[in-house]
């Protein structure tokens, strides 16, 4: 009766030590995790202190590329690949942008001090979002740049009877300067011109660029015989916002060297220049109005 008394009361308190050790253990592995996840909370506060953006959009109409721009201006260094753009709150995926470059460089490692370029083909927007991967957002209003072409006109520039040169005016609408570098007549409609050349005036300069107000001296000319579709180099032309460029064009002749009628033609041009972020873009319009 003894023995069997204390040995159920040995198994009790076997029975009870098991128990509370199990107890114990359930515990301790509760407040560990609680401890690790009030750990990662504090990180993703801090990773969420230390991260801001500066955030500017541009549509350019004269390509139909929409470009963002996003500046780490935080102290905490970001993922390109876990960071989410909304364009008038519509998801795109970064991978889907035709460029995604940090400071020109392909890479996903989008540090301190540096700015994502985010670039592709869309349509016009209003609005973009950038979401860094802890959650931490910037919203910017899309500025629309572009080119707008005015004033065409025909000239006889050789007093020859024949109005064989062509004239126009570009006007930017960027907010920062912007750089002309070359232009090419891709075609004519109406008449069949094979080539620019003044070949009877060498005086004259096949192409003359000059500047509002007065448009008095040329600020760059190319000089040479160019054919239709060819590209005519020529020195940069700075164009200031909202400055007004006049190219004049000619003459315009034939397969025989014969100047050709330019009124009542209609003329394909593409002008090429750098954005003011350094960015070769290009503008091309089909004039009828000569």
């Amino acid at each position: 009766m003894g023995v069997s008394t204390s040995g159920s009361l040995l198994l009790i308190f076997f029975g009870s030590f098991i128990a509370l050790g199990a107890v114990y253990t359930a515990t301790g592995n509760t407040t560990e995790a609680f401890s690790e996840a009030y750990e990662s909370h504090l990180s993703t506060q801090d990773t969420i202190a230390e991260t801001a953006l500066s955030l500017e959009a541009t549509y350019h109409e004269t390509d139909g590329n929409l470009t963002i721009r996003a500046n780490n201006t935080g102290s905490q260094d970001l993922a390109v690949s876990d960071t989410t753009v909304l364009v008038d709150g519509v998801f795109r995926a970064v991978s889907r942008f035709q460029i995604a470059t940090v400071d020109s460089q392909d890479t996903d490692l989008w540090t301190v001090g540096t700015q994502l370029r985010l670039e592709n083909a869309t349509a016009e927007p209003g609005r973009v979002k950038v979401v860094t991967g802890s959650g931490v957002a910037a919203t910017a209003a899309v500025d629309v740049m572009g080119f707008v072409e005015d004033n065409p006109q025909t000239l006889d520039r050789t007093d020859n009877g024949t109005d064989s040169t062509i004239a126009f005016d570009i006007e930017t609408s960027y907010d920062d300067n912007v750089t002309l570098t070359d232009v090419s007549v891709d075609g004519v409609d109406g008449e069949d011109p094979a080539r620019i050349n003044y070949s009877n005036d060498p005086s004259l300069s096949e192409l003359n660029i000059t500047l509002a107000p007065d448009h008095g001296t040329a600020v760059t000319t190319a000089d040479g015989e160019f054919a239709i579709g060819e590209t005519i180099d020529h020195s940069g032309v700075v164009l200031s916002p909202d400055g007004t460029a006049r190219y004049r064009l000619g003459e315009f002749r034939d397969s025989n060297g014969d100047p050709v009628p330019m009124p009542l033609t209609s003329v394909t041009v593409t002008i090429t220049f750098l954005d003011p972020e350094g960015v070769e873009r290009t503008f091309t319009f089909t004039e009828g109005g000569f």
